[in-house]
Order: C-alpha cells, then structure tokens, then sequence
C-alpha cells in the first residue's frame, strides 16, 4: 500500500474491473492501492507521502527462524 495526502476527491476505476476506489479529502494520509495513488497524483488531486522508514530487521534471540 502507498500513502497519499488527498486535496481533491475523487474517483478511479479499474481497467477491466468492476472494482472502483472513492478518495475523499482529509487531514491525514491515507493507505491506497498504488494505482489509485499513482492516479490521483498525475490528476492533481493528491501529493504522494514517503513511507516511514522502518529500518532493519531483527531477530530475536533464540530464534533461529527454522
């Protein structure tokens, strides 16, 4: 999932889908499928938000992940 601040909402449908995603604006960014935030940045509509970086991962101790 990509995050996107919304300004304006909208509407994207997908191609040779019956499947269509609502996008309201809010004060807060919202988690969207990456061809709907890729659609309403190229509208306009929204500004995509850079994802919180987690860093590395870790692994417990005593576990040896078999």
């Amino acid at each position: 999932m990509a995050k996107m601040m919304v300004f304006i909402g909208g509407t994207y449908r997908r191609p040779n889908s019956k499947y269509s995603f609502t996008f309201e604006p809010g004060p807060v960014p919202q988690d969207w499928p990456e061809d709907v935030v890729a659609y309403a940045v190229d509208r306009g509509k929204a500004e995509r938000v850079p994802a919180k970086n987690r860093g590395k991962a870790t692994v417990r101790k005593g576990n040896t992940g078999e």
